[in-house]
């Protein structure tokens, strides 16, 4: 679904006529029923600091439906329309804002017609178009309209974050979020438009919804008197793991804190803790470090469920091949 949505609101805007003298009939009121829509969403797309994408036609307007709903449902639309606050006015309508968009823009052809607007002062037309709901020149449309006010980003910056998102793929594809999440964060801080930029944010998301499941099937964990080590093992581990989004890491910092009230919960934290850390070096770029971890926590916590955990892991990274040795010529110099 387009993030802006399809305004559905059915306010209107009055605008009264003076009253010529104090015995005068009450004055008429002019409505405009596509104008408070029109103005809701343009508020919208100010305050959040975005392009508004008025679309006017005939309510009944199957090209316009047709339009409207590609915009929700085909992937590189949706991203592109993401960046717009999506307003859909009937052009049966009397509405003097977009009949003045549509004087502007001087657009020729059948509806729906489609105007791109900059939410500054009353509205400044961009770009207009009518009848391009069921032609390939939509991405075209949409990218024109942010490239006219510096919205997209720059080509080859664009390409970095498309290496690191292939990256980032290769990463989930082993379960290893924290990886992911650091090469996804360059293009979550950057403002601006590209599709790499568009999907690693679309992978961020998916990232934090796993972590968010997590966080709930781990308050429910923690809940049971009987389930503290496990409980303490998955916090910890969403403490690793998503580190990298605060909100997540935050939540998880409170539930450790009342893991840790509980009976031998500082102890099972510690556990944890060590676990997790080998867990993590395993998944790093120098996993040989791992196994000595595993073995300092068996000799630590000796008979516990945390040891025999770490003795399975520990014998789990034996039995994985070792990894190509690299070259040492590579790096030499000819």
């Amino acid at each position: 679904m387009v993030r802006a949505g399809v305004t559905a609101l059915s306010l209107i805007a009055v605008a009264g006529l003076a009253c010529q003298s104090a015995a005068a009939e009450p004055a008429r009121q002019t409505v405009f029923p596509g104008e408070a829509v029109h103005a809701a969403a343009f508020q919208k797309a100010k305050a959040e600091g975005r392009l508004l994408l008025n679309v006017c036609s005939g309510a009944g307007d199957k090209k316009m439906k047709l339009f409207l709903n590609r915009l929700k449902t085909d992937p590189k639309l949706k991203r592109l329309a993401d960046q717009y606050v999506v307003v859909f006015v009937d052009a049966d309508m009397q509405t003097p804002t977009v009949n003045r968009y549509n004087q502007t823009a001087k657009v020729q052809g059948d509806p729906p017609w489609v105007f791109i607007v900059l939410p500054v002062g009353g509205g400044k037309v961009i770009s207009g178009a009518a009848n391009i709901a069921d032609s390939d020149k939509i991405p075209e449309f949409l990218l024109g309209g942010l490239a006219q006010v510096g919205m997209l980003v720059p080509p080859k910056e664009a390409a970095k974050y498309a290496a690191a998102l292939t990256k980032a793929k290769e990463m989930q594809a082993e379960d290893n979020p924290a990886q992911v999440l650091t090469l996804l964060l360059p293009a979550m801080r950057v403002r601006g438009f590209s599709d790499s930029v568009a999907e690693s944010r679309e992978l961020w998301q998916a990232i934090a919804k796993k972590g968010q499941d997590e966080l709930s099937q781990c308050e429910k964990l923690a809940a049971d008197s009987s389930q503290v080590f496990p409980a303490a093992l998955q916090v910890t581990e969403i403490k690793r793991k998503y580190a990298k989004i605060p909100e997540q890491k935050k939540a998880a910092d409170l539930l450790a804190a009342k893991i840790g009230k509980l009976d031998e919960g500082q102890t099972m934290l510690a556990e944890a803790q060590e676990i997790s850390k080998a867990r993590g070096v395993a998944k790093s770029p120098k996993p040989e470090g791992a196994a000595a971890i595993y073995q300092r926590l068996i000799k630590k916590y000796p008979g516990t469920a945390a040891a025999d955990l770490a003795t399975n892991e520990l014998e789990g990274l034996a039995d994985k091949p070792a990894a190509p040795a690299k070259d040492a010529a590579a790096g030499m110099k000819k």
